[in-house]
């Protein structure tokens, strides 16, 4: 039984029992480790991803060839002989 409210200098803290500590490890741990468990395709099914690039020249160029894996959709420039 938890003294008078007016004896208290900090609130009550009722002791935690073992069963809900086992609970609260569990249920934290399976959060955690459920990402590891699950295969990453199953999050996404495209694996490439769609890549629109402007400015496509000069330092734009490093970045395109950087992206050469992926899927690019969409290129745009001011200078239309670095867009074609």
């Amino acid at each position: 039984m938890p003294p008078p409210f007016w004896l208290m200098t900090t609130p009550y803290v009722p002791p935690i029992r073992r069963r809900a500590f086992l609970k609260t490890t569990v249920a934290a741990t399976g959060a955690i480790a459920f990402p590891m468990v699950v295969p990453r395709r199953v999050f996404g099914a495209n694996e490439r991803l769609n890549i629109a690039a402007i400015g496509s020249g000069g330092k734009g160029q490093v970045d395109i060839d950087g992206c050469e894996s992926q899927n690019i959709v969409a290129l745009c420039d001011v200078d239309p002989g670095k867009a074609a």
